[in-house]
């Protein structure tokens, strides 16, 4: 892998990224949430029901923040907040009938733009681009600690620092 291939790939998940936030926000504004309020709408819907600490890794975020997030979303009637009176601490999270309507809204949207997209691409080539997307994905995963949010701390990254320490 050369230094050349690093930098078109930063160019290109940059670029991608950019695009998807302005996607994103426009998703948001249809429903009135935050980006992260958005993200919990998402990650719950797809998980039917989990717990706090179970979303809080899937995230990448600490449940202290995320807690904040609930909080707004069980205010506005999207989010239900189970405790279970066995275990007080543990706390179930799923969508109201509100959140799936919310969830139906954005992944509408979602469907809508990335059918667009793929519209813009020729046909024979979407298995390939699924294809390459599942891998980068998959390496994205395996870079970052389970239940930690990633970082730029990579083993190259904590090399150049030491080497910058013994400079």
């Amino acid at each position: 892998m050369t230094d050349q291939t690093i930098r078109i790939l930063k160019e290109k998940l940059r670029t991608i990224e950019r695009v998807l936030g302005w996607e994103i926000g426009d998703q948001t504004e249809c429903c009135g949430l935050t980006v992260s309020q958005r993200a919990v709408i998402v990650e719950v819907g797809s998980k039917g029901q989990t717990s706090l600490v179970d979303l809080a890794q899937s995230l990448g975020q600490d449940t202290s923040t995320l807690s904040r997030t609930i909080n707004g979303l069980v205010n506005i009637g999207l989010v239900r907040r189970e405790v279970k009176p066995e275990d007080r601490r543990y706390i179930t999270l799923t969508l109201s009938e509100q959140g799936n309507a919310a969830l139906r809204r954005i992944d509408d949207l979602s469907d809508e733009y990335f059918g667009e997209v793929l519209a813009a691409i020729p046909a024979e080539k979407h298995k390939k681009i699924v294809d390459s997307f599942s891998l980068l994905a998959g390496a994205l995963q395996k870079t970052c600690k389970q239940g930690e949010p990633c970082s730029l701390q990579t083993s190259r990254g904590k090399k150049n620092e030491k080497e910058a320490g013994n400079a």
